[in-house]
């Protein structure tokens, strides 16, 4: 049974592993979204990533690793380490092969992923560190200019990126995570509610089975609703977003007055939670 606390805003917290996803972009196909790795001092581990063309003619791919951030709003890019280089960065360990090849259409390929761990990290600080191998296409194609005669050529690149998390060993791993704001919004022309949670502990974090509950002046759940699938990096925040549905299309009335309470599972022995009086 998990425990639950409330207080407007709550707190909990909970681990989650994000490992056999596939990702698919531009034609391109990847076996594996993320690698979750616990490796000790001066450990190393090789893993395989499947790329798959599934696009009609052939793409030429460019595997590398790299760091990377995301937003609040959970858009990944990757940083340039030679301009900035996080400080729990694990670029550095991680080595990829082959890193730059041709795939035919309907033809799969096998990149090895290694992952060294230092000699000293036992001497690091307890954190988790992290890294992504960005697997990548690009294609150039005509577009109509302006100028007779003339064309443009534009080169469109497609990147799918494989997360590697890799935890520090020494000591204990601290999960720390708050709901911290609830507000009504509108979103490409959609109602519905952001939901602002923090990432407290030294661990990512994943929510895979969150819900949002409505309850009526009599206390009753009257509607659920999902609230999307979202990973928090340590020490970071995330928005998401939750759609209201369109009167009619649920059990909520027009005009009345409802508490929204979400419940965010994070897979351990809490819920974080928080609340909204709203009028639906």
């Amino acid at each position: 049974m998990k425990s639950f606390s409330r207080f407007g805003l709550t707190r909990l917290v909970t681990l989650g592993v994000l490992s056999v996803a596939s990702l698919t972009q531009g034609g391109l196909i990847v076996n594996l979204s993320a690698l979750d790795l616990d490796l000790g001092p001066g450990a190393h581990t090789t893993r395989e990533l499947e790329l798959a063309n599934t696009g009609a003619k052939p793409a030429e791919v460019s595997v590398f690793a790299a760091d990377w951030t995301q937003d609040e709003n959970g858009a990944v890019d990757a940083v340039d380490p030679s301009t900035s280089k996080a400080p729990d960065s694990a670029t550095g360990w991680v080595a990829v092969n082959p890193q730059r090849f041709v795939l035919k259409a309907g033809e799969k390929k096998v990149v090895t992923v290694s992952l060294a761990t230092p000699k000293n990290a036992a001497a690091m600080p307890l954190k988790e560190y992290h890294s992504m191998v960005f697997s990548e296409t690009s294609d150039t194609q005509s577009a109509p200019s302006s100028a007779p005669g003339r064309e443009l050529r534009v080169r469109m690149i497609s990147r799918i990126g494989t997360k590697i998390f890799e935890r520090n060993p020494r000591g204990p791993v601290k999960l720390d995570c708050a709901v911290t704001k609830i507000e009504e919004a509108t979103r490409n022309g959609k109602h519905g509610l952001e939901i602002r949670t923090a990432n407290r502990g030294n661990v990512h974090l994943q929510s895979d089975a969150s819900k949002v509950a409505f309850r009526n002046s009599d206390g009753a759940t009257v509607e659920t609703l999902t609230v999307p699938p979202f990973s928090i990096l340590p020490g970071r925040e995330r928005v998401v977003f939750v759609e209201l549905p369109e009167p009619g299309k649920s059990k909520l009335e027009p005009g009345k007055q409802y508490n929204a309470l979400a419940v965010i599972d994070y897979g351990g022995s809490d819920l974080v939670a928080g609340e909204l009086e709203l009028t639906y």
